[in-house]
């Protein structure tokens, strides 16, 4: 039986991505599941070597290279990661829970695109990484959202020398089109924000988010 692919999506940095990551990996864990994790972009890996070059500017400004190149650059990550450390997992049936994945290409590199352009760009990147590399869909995506002032207030407090991080408005077209996507490809939406747009507890998002995952992880064995 083949595993699980679970993907936590943000709808900007600093939502809490990574700690929705830890709490899901060890509820699943006690709830007995086998759980392997993993960070995309992979840090010090020879197949993020090239991504580590880009977001550094070493390969020159973004709005210079094509939005199918810099793709290609996190898809070799990925299928790197996959063939030597999540394959395994996978095809023992484990349940492999991801921080970002090729859902984050579509998000951040069809930013740069125009609107019309950017239907063509997301189907492409699914038929070459799911079809062309071998790469599995995910099971589920589950975003996290908040509205755009609190997405603001976020970045803003991050401090980084990332090419795209460092880029505010950059960060605000990556924000739009990642609500745009999350509704084009019917990803599982979070609200982390209560009824005054203050950020639930990172407890309260792990039990909005634990739910949907045993709910479809029901409907997917």
């Amino acid at each position: 039986m083949k595993g699980k692919i679970i993907v936590i999506e943000g709808s900007t940095d600093g939502v809490g991505k990574t700690s929705q990551v830890e709490l899901l990996v060890k509820h699943l864990k006690e709830d007995g599941y086998q759980v392997v994790t993993h960070h995309f972009p992979t840090a010090d890996s020879p197949g993020s070597s090239v991504v580590e070059e880009y977001l550094k500017g070493k390969l020159g400004p973004k709005e210079q290279l094509s939005s199918y190149a810099i793709n290609s650059f996190y898809a070799i990550d990925r299928l790197y990661t996959y063939i030597t450390e999540l394959k395994e997992a996978y095809e023992a049936g484990k349940i492999i829970v991801l921080d970002r994945y090729t859902t984050s290409s579509m998000v951040y590199q069809s930013a740069s695109l125009s609107i019309d352009k950017r239907d063509d760009f997301i189907d492409w990147v699914k038929n070459y990484e799911y079809q062309l590399l071998g790469l599995p869909k995910p099971d589920m995506v589950l975003y996290l959202s908040v509205e755009e002032t609190t997405a603001a207030v976020l970045r803003k407090e991050r401090t980084t020398s990332d090419l795209h991080e460092k880029d505010q408005i950059f960060l605000e077209r990556v924000y739009q089109n990642s609500q745009w996507i999350a509704k084009r490809e019917h990803w599982e939406i979070i609200n982390c924000l209560d009824e005054n747009n203050s950020l639930l507890s990172k407890e309260t998002i792990h039990h909005l988010l634990y739910e949907i995952v045993m709910n479809r992880l029901k409907e997917v064995r």
